[in-house]
């Protein structure tokens, strides 16, 4: 499986800081949403009738092949029993 930064290692894309914190969160939630659809033994065909989101793009999203949108990541992980959190930091 590709992934996010063996792309981007591919096409020299050089980000600043804010950016990269931005791709890293992005994959560990991701990462987390895939590893709760397998424990959870759920098809991909499962999350999007219950998400509302289409089998195609959550295979996308699996296969790093686009970064989600906020909205998407919501009904994505309803089903999955998670949420985002806001928090402070320092």
């Amino acid at each position: 499986m590709r992934e996010w930064r063996d792309i981007l290692n591919q096409v020299d894309l050089s980000m600043d800081e804010a950016e990269e914190s931005k791709f890293d969160l992005t994959i560990e939630i991701v990462e987390l949403m895939l590893k709760r659809r397998e424990q959870f033994d759920m098809s991909q065909r499962q999350l999007s009738r219950e998400s509302g989101i289409s089998q195609a793009t959550i295979a996308r999203l699996e296969q790093f092949g686009n970064m989600p949108r906020i909205d998407t990541l919501i009904k994505l992980l309803g089903p999955l029993k998670l949420a985002i959190k806001i928090v402070e930091i320092d």
